[in-house]
């Protein structure tokens, strides 16, 4: 039996090459979120404005229980609704926070008491990965979403940068496609 000889060309730690001749690194800027029309607010006005979405994945600490009959069974919540953050650049005309308020209009109204019919308030959010081309390659797809509180930005005389809008969300579910 002949021995193998070690090959640097061949292992990815001696030779990343290998590696990015087969794939592309993804960019955590390469995305684009798809907002839904709520009312007369175009989603897709305020999607340009996203600047960030951060989310935490499933917890194995935590596992659901479910009945069948006299058959209990664990699993792991995998992707389970929780929640997740999306980050805004605001416009002088407020277009991020018009849009959240007709959200929010959904279900309250302007004196801050619940409406009595409700429906319609939780809605699909989109979040695609772009390639370095600008095609989808992966979707994650937050179920019946909506903004938890009120946006919030902050007002500061020290920095004159763009004013930023963070707001958190809720969903039932989060559908990946890999």
């Amino acid at each position: 039996m002949a021995s193998q000889e070690y090959n640097p060309k061949y292992r990815v730690e001696d030779n990343p090459r290998l590696l990015l001749a087969n794939y592309q690194f993804q960019r955590n800027f390469q995305f684009e979120v798809f907002l839904p029309d709520i009312g007369n607010a175009r989603g897709s006005d305020v999607s340009v404005l996203v600047q960030k979405v951060s989310w935490q994945d499933y917890e194995m600490s935590d596992p659901t229980t479910m009945r069948y009959g006299a058959f209990q069974s664990f699993f792991a919540n995998f992707l389970q609704g929780k929640t997740f953050t999306i980050n805004f650049l605001e416009t002088e005309g407020a277009l991020v926070r018009t849009y959240l308020k007709s959200w929010r209009s959904l279900i309250i109204t302007d004196d801050g008491l619940f409406k009595k019919k409700i429906g319609g308030y939780a809605k699909d959010l989109m979040l695609n990965y772009l390639d370095t081309k600008g095609s989808i390659i992966h979707t994650v797809k937050f179920k019946n979403s909506f903004p938890l509180i009120r946006a919030k930005g902050d007002h500061d005389y020290d920095t004159s940068s763009i004013m930023k809008i963070e707001v958190p969300f809720a969903c039932d579910r989060m559908f990946v496609s890999w």
